[in-house]
């Protein structure tokens, strides 16, 4: 059977057709038909970011895979993110001085470099200098790269990726400040694009980055262009969205909205909780509430860094440098790729994969298979785990059971890992269970490196051992959070479960200090990645630590922000916890809404 695994040509492919999408209508603006064709024939393999860039084209969601990179593509990124994080916080001198370090880079693919980076001077021209023509010009430089003519996107029914979607709603963004005789035809312009993408994309963890963010800007310019019940219909549609996607940036500025257009005085006023709360873990964290168009975080990617896999993977496996070299390379490029200086030519790096016994090499999803479908209903699954709809969890569970090749051990791994939310066990037999689910593709040792997947389960086998055995599972957690935080390619989503993890178990032998801020920090760093399906958790360890601290006030307005933001989130099991638990322990006549 083939796989969508280290297979670009027919990821593409297979990808591609059974959506209807015709080849121009992904390669458009990036590469030739002819290159195309050569990449779905396999002739030829398109550079990590390009092929990261036509996934997101053909509405793939960067949760679907875990990629191995080059170094250079590594520290872009973490270029990048830099400087979002320095233009969230407004510290706008250390962007410049982030900005000045783009020159410095090795470009794996310069011209979408250079898109990127076009974008960051457009936000230091519209937010540092004020300079809206030349904040201008360089909105449109950034598309210039890619899209040949905005104009003919919706007509010619064009796909974009996340980030280009960004661009063209910061084009019109700063169009409505440029030319404020025109609104009306730029919103008809701008609403073509939201409908287009509200239809176009079917990939909900796709649409929720987009499409919102398309909403709000029609919303927040131009008002008067949608009567007052096409507007609740639209903030409705996305605050929707926002919410079955666990998205919280954006949440202050749709409620704000809805409160001004709601004329229902019951319905106004549980969005002004809503907001309250939510703009109240904002203040915590110390995260703006202010809405600023351009920051977005568009390419947080699953991924690991391939010098890292090479120098823990031969250290795993017992080898010497010349062991693995032997009658492949010499030991100046094999030393230069482990150390993350250079990318070895594709032969040279398929043999050295090949005697390191690599299960992957470029690319992997969480589960195997040919249908993207597939991966679509994985991550179906996970989201219905998260919220604890067990009885839809089960179907969907059981549906997905039957697609996939049970042979495989990566397709085990991952029913056999839902199968535990839904199995009424004792926590040692999870324990046992998950323990044999992870061996079906990891290796617990110092040198490995987990896939996120890998991580999970391990984090959840930690949290089980320390329900009876605290310091072992803290031990444990501590041990992966090193091991993970080490590696390069550390971000928020490998570690989000881990921190989460540690904080509760801290929390249970009163470290409270080590508690609350492992928990505030993680608040912080899912506000601005955007991905809040654990806030709930967290704020709960601090309002518990503030109780236990005495500090009866805070705990009382953390555990009412619980109960709005669950409430928010149609989280209604939590929500009627943190109610009952909040009237019993502080206030049995608190008047809700």
């Amino acid at each position: 059977m083939k796989s969508l695994t280290d297979n670009f040509g027919y990821a593409l492919k297979n990808i591609r057709e059974p959506m209807g999408y015709s080849q121009e209508e992904v390669f458009h603006g990036i590469i030739s038909r002819t290159a195309w064709n050569k990449y779905e024939n396999g002739e030829l393999t398109p550079d990590m970011l390009m092929f990261q860039v036509l996934l997101e084209r053909l509405g793939v969601a960067d949760e679907r895979f875990e990629f191995i990179i080059p170094d250079a593509l590594h520290k872009f990124y973490v270029w990048y993110l830099n400087c979002f994080d320095y233009a969230e916080k407004r510290n706008w001198e250390k962007l410049l001085v982030e900005r000045e370090r783009f020159d410095s880079l090795t470009k794996v693919n310069a011209g979408i470099y250079y898109q990127y980076r076009d974008f960051i001077d457009y936000i230091i021209n519209r937010r540092v200098n004020n300079n809206y023509e030349k904040a201008y010009f360089y909105i449109k430089k950034a598309i210039d790269y890619t899209i040949k003519d905005v104009d003919k996107v919706v007509k010619q029914r064009k796909r974009l990726s996340v980030f280009e979607w960004h661009l063209i709603t910061n084009l019109y963004d700063i169009e409505y400040e440029l030319f404020a005789d025109k609104k009306e035809r730029i919103t008809d312009k701008l609403y073509k694009f939201y409908k287009y993408a509200d239809r176009s994309i079917e990939d909900g963890f796709v649409k929720h980055k987009i499409v919102p963010r398309l909403g709000l800007n029609l919303l927040r310019n131009d008002r008067e262009s949608f009567d007052i019940g096409e507007r609740l219909e639209l903030e409705g549609d996305i605050l929707k969205m926002l919410t079955k996607f666990f998205c919280i940036r954006e949440l202050p500025e749709i409620l704000k909205l809805l409160i001004e257009d709601e004329p229902a005085f019951g319905k106004k006023n549980i969005y002004k909780k809503q907001r309250e709360a939510v703009e109240s873990v904002f203040a915590m964290a110390g995260v703006s509430v202010g809405f600023m168009t351009e920051i977005h975080i568009t390419n947080v990617k699953k991924y690991i860094v391939l010098s890292d896999v090479l120098r823990l993977r031969r250290k795993e496996a017992g080898l010497s440098v010349e062991s693995v070299i032997a009658d492949i390379c010499d030991v100046k490029t094999y030393s230069r790729a482990e150390l993350g200086k250079s990318y070895p030519k594709k032969t040279i790096l398929k043999n050295i994969a090949e005697r390191l016994n690599l299960r992957w090499l470029y690319f992997k999803g969480e589960i195997e298979s040919a249908e993207y479908e597939d991966f679509m209903l994985m991550s179906e699954c996970r989201r219905l785990a998260s919220l604890r709809e067990y009885e839809k969890l089960y179907k969907e569970k059981e549906k997905l059971k039957q697609r996939l090749d049970m042979r495989i051990p990566l397709n085990i791994q991952a029913v056999e890992g839902l199968e535990i939310y839904t199995e009424e066990i004792s926590d040692e037999e999870k324990i046992k269970r998950l323990w044999e689910i992870f061996s079906y593709t990891g290796e617990n040792s110092e040198n490995s490196i987990y896939t996120r997947e890998e991580i999970e389960i391990l984090s959840n086998i930690a949290r089980f051992i320390g329900i009876k055995e605290t310091y072992k599972g803290i031990e444990m957690l501590e041990r992966l959070f090193e091991d993970v935080s080490n590696k390069k390619s550390v971000f928020n989503v490998r570690m989000s479960i881990i921190s989460k993890d540690l904080a509760w178990l801290y929390k249970n032998v009163k470290k409270l200090e080590k508690s609350y801020n492992l928990a505030l920090n993680e608040i912080k760093a899912i506000i601005i990645e955007n991905i809040a399906d654990l806030i709930l958790n967290l704020l709960d360890y601090i309002s518990t630590i503030e109780e236990e601290l005495g500090n009866i006030e805070e705990a009382k307005k953390i555990c009412r922000d619980m109960f709005y933001i669950a409430e928010l989130y149609e989280k209604y099991e939590d929500s009627v916890m943190v109610k009952e638990y909040y009237e019993r322990e502080f206030d049995g006549n608190v008047k809700w809404y």
